[in-house]
């Protein structure tokens, strides 16, 4: 938490990673992740890199499997991606 405050993201991310690996009941760590790794997906969507985006969407769903804002993302994602020609002509 106090790489969070510190905003030293990336060690925070490593150490929640850390935790969750031993502990996943360990206080608010699975939330505190899985909020992570959901801003880190929508920054990836707003660089239109949306496979980066699932990527990170799908590890917050692995962390907290009933984020209602991480499946919402997925759907609306993988919708997108269903509308965009593979090739333009």
């Amino acid at each position: 938490m106090t790489a969070l405050k510190s905003a030293r993201y990336d060690d925070a991310v490593r150490l929640l990673e850390r935790v969750w690996s031993v502990d996943p009941d360990f206080r608010d760590v699975s939330s505190v992740l899985s909020g992570e790794y959901l801003v880190r997906g929508l920054e990836q969507y707003a660089h239109s890199d949306l496979e980066g985006a699932i990527a990170f969407w799908t590890l917050a769903l692995k962390v907290d499997p009933d984020s209602h804002r991480a499946q919402g993302y997925l759907r609306e994602v993988r919708q997108k991606q269903g509308r965009i020609p593979e090739k333009i002509e």
